[in-house]
This record gives C-alpha cells, sequence and structure tokens, in this order.
C-alpha cells in the first residue's frame, strides 16, 4: 500500500475554517428558504420571468450548499489532507452561476431608472471578469486538485475577488444615487408646479412618498453594503493569509 505524503500544516490548519465557513452558510441557507417562500406566498401575481430567476437562484444555491457541506463531510480521512475533495471543484461555478443573473439584473434596473449606459455596462464588464475567474479556478482545481498546488489559483482568485468585490460597491453606489435622484426629481415637480390641486395632492402623498424611498434606500445600502463587505473580507483573507483555505 503506498504511502500518503505527509499533509502541509497549512492545509491542516485549513480544515477548520472551512467548517466554519460550512456553518455560516448553513444558516445563511435557511434564512433564503424563508425569503423564497415569503417571496412566492406574498408576491403571487408577479410576471414570470421574475418568478422563474428567484426559483432558479434558490435551487442554484440549494446545490451550492449541497457542494460546501460535502466538500467537508469526512476530514477524518488521510486523503482529504492532501487532495481536496470533488465537491470542492463545483463550488466556484455554482457560485458564479448565482452572482452573475443577480449582478446582470441589477444592472438592467440601473439602466431602467437612469436611462443611462454607462455603469450598467461597467458593472456587466467587472462581472464577466469575476466569472472568468472563477470559471479559470474550476478548471485548475480539476487539473491539479492537490493542495499543494493551490498556490496556482492565485491569480485567479485575485482577478474574482477584485473584480466582484469592486462590482458589488459599484452596484451599491450605482443604486442609492439612481433611487436618491428619483426621490430628488419628485420633489422638484411637487415644489416647482403651479397647478394649485397638483401641489394639493402631492403635498397629501409626499410623506408616504418619501417614507418609502427612504425605506427602498435603506435596503438597499444594508444589502450592497453586506454583499460588498463579504466579497472585501474575501479579497483581504485571500491577500493577507494566501496558505489558508
Amino acid at each position: 500500500m503506498p504511502r500518503l505524503a505527509s499533509p502541509p500544516h497549512n492545509v491542516t490548519r485549513g480544515l477548520g475554517p472551512l467548517l466554519i465557513g460550512v456553518l455560516l452558510n448553513t444558516m445563511l441557507y435557511g434564512i433564503l428558504i424563508v425569503q423564497a417562500f415569503l417571496y412566492y406566498s406574498r408576491y403571487t401575481s408577479d410576471r414570470p420571468w421574475f418568478r422563474y430567476p428567484v426559483l432558479y437562484l434558490f435551487i442554484v444555491e440549494t446545490a451550492n450548499w449541497t457542494t460546501k457541506y460535502r466538500a467537508d463531510d469526512n476530514p477524518a480521512k488521510p486523503q482529504a489532507l492532501s487532495i481536496s475533495p470533488f465537491m470542492l471543484r463545483l463550488d466556484a461555478i455554482l457560485t458564479v452561476a448565482i452572482s452573475l443573473p443577480v449582478q446582470l439584473f441589477i444592472a438592467w434596473r440601473i439602466r431602467v431608472l437612469t436611462h443611462s449606459s454607462i455603469m450598467p455596462v461597467i458593472i456587466v464588464i467587472l462581472a464577466l471578469v469575476a466569472f472568468g475567474g472563477r470559471l479559470t479556478m474550476t478548471t485548475m482545481v480539476s487539473l491539479h486538485p492537490d493542495f499543494a498546488s493551490f498556490y496556482r489559483l492565485r491569480p485567479a482568485a485575485i482577478t474574482w475577488l477584485v473584480s466582484s468585490a469592486t462590482c458589488d460597491i459599484t452596484l451599491t453606489v450605482s443604486l442609492v444615487f439612481s433611487v436618491w435622484t428619483r426621490k430628488s426629481n419628485v420633489m422638484n415637480v411637487i415644489t416647482e408646479s403651479t397647478d394649485s390641486y397638483v401641489v394639493k395632492i402631492s403635498k397629501a402623498n409626499v410623506v408616504s412618498t418619501n417614507n418609502y424611498l427612504n425605506k427602498l434606500i435603506r435596503l438597499t445600502v444594508q444589502t450592497g453594503v453586506i454583499t460588498a463587505t463579504a466579497a472585501l473580507l474575501d479579497m483581504i483573507l485571500v491577500l493577507a493569509v494566501p496558505d489558508h483555505t
């Protein structure tokens, strides 16, 4: 029976963070299930091309959670310390299969809100660059599954993480700016109107409109900041601790 090579110390230390990541991902997956249930329960009249992407994302998220769970399923095996699990090789492509459609959808929404193609084009380019980095990582991990060869992934990982973080930050700033601009335009129309009836009706609804737009801005900032922060932390950890998983 051939003797297995001793696992490098950095791989042994990396299995702990991998397990923590699986636990956090499981908690977030539970939140996703609740969100999907609430969406399909409340918004039954949404158009199919809104509802089907949500179903697609739920299916791919389920597959992604499965790969992460199975990747750390049996770390006691000796080969688990030297050869990456097969399921781990699918993680990169599944992750980008989730992020890319969402980023493209938000880019389209920004195009609708701003009537400008400049920021949406930048977002699409960054999203495609991130997709290329993830696809390269999947290919390289499949060709070189041993942990000792993971240093080869560093350029692709940096490309993916930098472009992904930049894309998420750009999305957040663009969404907040577009919604805030819409809010300012509505207020300007009310202020500049000379029709007393329009002013009367508008002022009656201005409080509810402001509350709605402020809530939309807060929600955009909260979700965008969380996503951008996660991407930035990923990038910082890869750059600061390159010998860990």
